[in-house]
């Protein structure tokens, strides 16, 4: 049996958000509201049809990419309503197609806020919490996105609505499920109230590993820090930092997020200047301009400062390669193994961040989180990053290190295996075997 036409609505190329997985005109189903999900969900299982979903346009590598032209795309980028904040038990419920950056924004005007959010402002809520984000504000009680969670409505793989709260059997498979356990179609989230929409936002420099150990440290409510890619010792690193502000003007700068032609014809046009020397000259403008600074921001405008930086793969045809390292001990050592590697074979990251993370209070299908360090780190996609690869899982060797694979495929991968089974992958050499991150228990 063949899928009706009626429910085919868009025919388009898509690809990864860091631009490695691409596919031509694929078939994109955009549900106006459940009732529509439901009926196309109950054709593809009559005619025997896999789909996959993408909604926020921020997924790594195959995950969000049809396998073949057979295959469909879900976006419920229209399931995005807010349906009821309870002030008196501070909670959300939400639909998962909307944007974390909105939420985050409706939350701030309300004075509220959610913890572990991830950086990306068009990640969905359902990405956020099928990939089990982490964020710069990652604390001891909130380690991961999932602790925001507090139950869930989700569409089983035959068609079957169910709500889970935390204490169901199968609640936390949808965490860090990667959405091989349902689909999600609404959740329930801890907020916190907060007591201005503003917070107080410090740069300022370190010049070696220790002091950035030392400040990573620092009790702050939000704190990573992004190093120099060329390690050069004036401006070896810059901390980013914030806590609530208790000012309450309004400091709110309205930023449209989304990307026009012209953005992203400025940034195409820009990677013919793009190469070793051109971004050395760029980081030294960068630790100029943010060598310290004091200021209060609104909390969105902390958050989602900037559509372009999240834009970086245009830069690059083949894109960028991402990888987010845990280091439980050891930070010292295996970042000057990094450092050394990296200087040797001359290779520049497009950037390198380093943020100290929390392990989560529960044990989710999957959690990249433990208590220690991330570092996270982009190059260009061509040969280097590959002989990076091939260091790194000598590292993940040597030094126990994990992967966090909602940012990557590629540590999964050889010669003899297509990208498109990532997920069967997932289940046997992760899931099974605890190979690369640890076991699911």
């Amino acid at each position: 049996m063949s899928l009706r036409h009626e429910f085919i609505t868009t025919k388009t190329n898509i690809e990864a958000w860091n631009r490695t997985c691409y596919k031509n005109k694929a078939k994109i189903f955009f549900p106006k509201n459940l009732n529509e999900l439901l009926k196309f969900k109950r054709q593809l299982i009559n005619s025997k049809s896999k789909y996959i979903v993408k909604t926020g346009n921020c997924s790594y590598d195959s995950k969000s990419i049809p396998a073949d032209e057979k295959s469909f795309v879900i976006s419920l980028k229209n399931l995005n309503r807010i349906i009821k904040i309870d002030r008196s038990k501070h909670t959300i419920l939400v639909q998962s197609g909307i944007k974390i950056s909105q939420l985050v924004k409706t939350l701030k005007e309300n004075k509220y806020k959610i913890y572990c959010v991830p950086g990306g402002e068009k990640i969905s809520l359902g990405g956020a919490i099928s990939a089990n984000a982490i964020g710069k504000d990652s604390n001891s009680s909130y380690g991961s996105f999932g602790d925001n969670v507090l139950s869930l409505k989700v569409l089983t793989e035959n068609n079957k609505l169910i709500n889970l709260s935390r204490s169901s059997k199968n609640f936390k498979n949808l965490i860090g499920g990667f959405g091989m356990n349902g689909l999600i179609i609404e959740a329930k989230l801890k907020i916190k109230k907060i007591k201005s929409e503003n917070v107080n936002f410090n740069t300022y420099q370190f010049s070696n590993i220790q002091e950035l150990t030392k400040i990573l440290n620092n009790k702050n409510e939000y704190n990573y820090a992004q190093l120099d890619p060329y390690f050069r010792q004036k401006n070896f690193g810059v901390v980013f930092s914030a806590n609530t502000s208790l000012n309450k003007n309004n400091y709110y700068k309205k930023i449209n997020l989304n990307s026009n032609f012209l953005d992203k014809f400025f940034f195409y046009f820009a990677s013919l200047f793009v190469n070793r020397f051109s971004w050395k000259i760029f980081y030294r403008f960068f630790f100029i301009i943010h060598k310290r600074q004091s200021k209060i921001l609104d909390l969105h405008n902390f958050h989602y400062s900037s559509k372009y930086k999240h834009m970086i793969p245009l830069l690059y045809s083949k894109g960028i390669d991402d990888y987010e390292i845990l280091i439980k001990d050891n930070l010292d050592i295996v970042l000057k193994k990094i450092i050394k590697f990296l200087k040797i074979n001359k290779i520049y990251c497009i950037y390198i961040v380093v943020k100290k993370i929390f392990k989560s209070k529960s044990k989710y299908f999957y959690s990249f989180n433990d208590n220690g360090y991330a570092i996270a780190l982009s190059l260009k996609n061509d040969k280097k990053s590959l002989l990076f690869y091939n260091f790194l899982k000598i590292l993940i060797k040597n030094y126990q290190l994990s992967i966090n694979l909602a940012k990557t495929d590629k540590i999964l991968l050889n010669k003899k295996i297509n990208k498109s089974s990532f997920m069967s992958l997932y289940k046997k050499k992760i899931i099974k075997n605890g190979k690369i991150s640890r076991k699911r228990t």
